[in-house]
């Protein structure tokens, strides 16, 4: 009975707005734990190849949009010569 009154004032405390998060982090987390299972069947080399393909599309959008994280600048600024840029928007 103590512990249905601790709960009933806990979420009491607790916006709803939190109790929304809560719920889609939850359903994130499995289907997190979903896909690793399944990752666990697939050959890996497959797995390495939609790394490399998705990785290399990220590189591509950065060079283009050049909206790269910092700490990467300087290894982006080495390779801009070799893809095509965006046009700089002028303010």
């Amino acid at each position: 009975m103590d512990l249905l009154l601790t709960l009933d004032r806990l979420s009491n405390r607790i916006p709803d707005s939190d109790w929304l998060r809560f719920g889609i982090l939850l359903l994130v987390l499995l289907a997190l734990l979903q896909a690793v299972k399944l990752l666990t069947r697939v050959n890996r080399y497959v797995i390495l190849f939609v790394l490399v393909v998705g990785g290399m599309g990220l590189l591509a959008s950065w060079v283009h949009n050049r909206n790269e994280p910092v700490f990467l600048k300087p290894l982006i600024d080495i390779v801009e010569p070799y893809f095509p840029t965006g046009e700089r928007m002028e303010a």
